[in-house]
């Protein structure tokens, strides 16, 4: 039971015995009470609120990994496919120097000391025939290759004309070829094609 207030004070500060919410105050059940009845407020008023869309995408760990690889993946076929589709076709030059049944053939004719100046050896035209096919996509058929007045003599073809081969020693970079300190094609010269035996 709660104790009467006898002073002024005491009514300034817990009211009047009357006052219920008080009393309620007082006790300990009093104030879980009013508790209750805030959170409950507070319930209501929260479910009274309009609802918002979800504004934003939540992802764990394993949806990250997984959208990043997918998204590698695309990037490297694409990559890989724009290689393959934008390669261009056989040049100009490079188409001259098929084999030709009724056109006059014509051969881009180098040389080669026959010693090489820094060593002093012998330069060995396996040697010379696998740099051509390795760096300048020449098969065998292409070449032919003897020994000539103290030279190796080197040539390349197929070409139908004389301008088709200076084209093909330009675009290939053959003319720039550097071998044993020297330059084979620097200077060509176009001879009819004799292929290789």
């Amino acid at each position: 039971m709660a104790r009467k207030a006898t002073d002024l004070l005491d009514v300034f500060r817990f009211g009047d015995d009357d006052d219920d919410d008080n009393r309620e105050r007082e006790t300990s059940r009093g104030r879980r009470a009013v508790a209750r009845k805030k959170s409950q407020k507070a319930k209501k008023a929260r479910a009274a609120e309009p609802k918002t869309r979800l504004q934003g995408l939540i992802l764990n760990r394993r949806q990250v990994l997984l959208g990043t690889s997918a998204v590698a993946l695309l990037l490297v076929l694409s990559f890989v496919l724009g290689l393959s589709t934008g390669r261009s076709g056989p040049s100009g030059g490079e188409t001259a120097i098929q084999k030709t049944q009724h056109a006059p053939r014509v051969a881009i004719r180098g040389s080669l000391p026959e010693l090489d100046s820094a060593t002093r050896e012998t330069i060995d035209p396996r040697r010379v025939a696998d740099i051509l096919k390795r760096d300048y996509k020449l098969k065998r058929h292409n070449l032919t290759m003897r020994r000539a007045e103290g030279r190796l003599v080197i040539e390349v073809g197929p070409f139908r004309s004389d301008a088709s081969a200076a084209e093909f020693l330009r675009k290939s970079g053959l003319e720039m070829l550097h071998l044993h300190m020297e330059y084979p094609f620097r200077w060509p010269e176009y001879v009819a094609w004799h292929p290789a035996k």
